[in-house]
Parts: structure tokens; C-alpha cells; sequence
């Protein structure tokens, strides 16, 4: 690597699953379509994707993968409103793609993004 390239930094992403089921993987219906969630080990990397961070309210729902650990009860309806809105070729939903278990990799998995809105064209 050379000293001005960034370091790697981890993405999570929901990927349309077109054809048969894959095995071992995460898999959510959203909108009529099956969702996958998919690690890639650099960004720079990863397809172009949609990005939703959304936390409306104090009303909560159990994660579809860990009932343990509860997300906005509005996030997966946002996702699915952004699904029929626009088609999709990926997707970062920060309740869905942000490992919650370990509190170094939430912070990596955090600090693109946040980097990222604070360069977003208004």
C-alpha cells in the first residue's frame, strides 16, 4: 500500500438476491425483493450503494438476525419505501450493516459514513 492510499476500511451492505437461496448468509425480504447482507473488506471495493441511517422515535423492534438487540421500529419500513422508490444495486442500512456486539468494529463500520455525510453535496 502505498503511504497516501487510505487504509482499508469495512463495509456491510444488503445485496439483492436474484435466483436461489444462498446458503449461510443473512437474508431479509424487503419490498418483494430478498436482501443479503454481504462483508466486503474495503469500501472502495464495494458496489455503489444507498445509505439510510434512520431513528425516528422511541419505538423499537427486535433486529430480524439478533431478537436480542432492538432497532428503530421504522427502519425497515424506510428501507422498503427507498426499495419502491428507487431501484437498488446495494444498501447501508446503519441498524441492519453496523455489527452491534463489538465496540471497535461499530466504530469503524461508523466513521466512513459519518465521513461521507459530512462531504454530501445539500
Amino acid at each position: 500500500m502505498d503511504a497516501a492510499d487510505p487504509p482499508a476500511v469495512p463495509v456491510t451492505l444488503a445485496i439483492p438476491v436474484n435466483g436461489g437461496t444462498p446458503t449461510g448468509g443473512a437474508t431479509l425480504e424487503i419490498a418483494g425483493q430478498r436482501w443479503l447482507l454481504t462483508d466486503y473488506s474495503d469500501a472502495a471495493h464495494a458496489p455503489g450503494y444507498t445509505c439510510i441511517s434512520y431513528s425516528w422515535g422511541t419505538a423499537r423492534t427486535a433486529h430480524p438476525w439478533s431478537p436480542e438487540v432492538l432497532i428503530s421500529a421504522r427502519a425497515l419500513a424506510v428501507m422498503e419505501a427507498t426499495c419502491k422508490a428507487v431501484q437498488q444495486t446495494a444498501i447501508w442500512l446503519d441498524a441492519l450493516c453496523i455489527p452491534f456486539g463489538d465496540a471497535a468494529q461499530h466504530g469503524r463500520h461508523l466513521r466512513p459514513r459519518s465521513a461521507g455525510s459530512r462531504s454530501a453535496v445539500p
